[in-house]
């Protein structure tokens, strides 16, 4: 458990959370039609490797918000193909 947290208002939230990216594991398989709805939709990805699941998400270091440093999820989503 985390000693110190933040509380942020629902303005800066939102402003914060705009900024999400996806994280999509290099060895993710038959996902192109995942990516191409990304693109459609203008989410925000980057590929790269993770050892325990297939997508999971960060949000950007952003100074002006407070953040000064990128901000990982710990869980993430292991697609099955079934």
């Amino acid at each position: 458990m985390q000693a110190i947290h933040y509380r942020y208002s629902e303005s800066e939230l939102k402003a914060i959370l705009s900024t999400l990216e996806i994280i999509v594991d290099t060895r993710e398989q038959k996902n192109q039609h995942v990516l191409d709805y990304f693109r459609k939709k203008k989410v925000p990805f980057k590929i790269c490797g993770m050892k325990t699941c297939d997508y999971s998400a960060m949000i950007p270091k952003n100074v002006e918000m407070g953040l000064t440093r990128d901000i990982y999820l710990t869980a993430g989503v292991e697609r099955k193909n079934g």
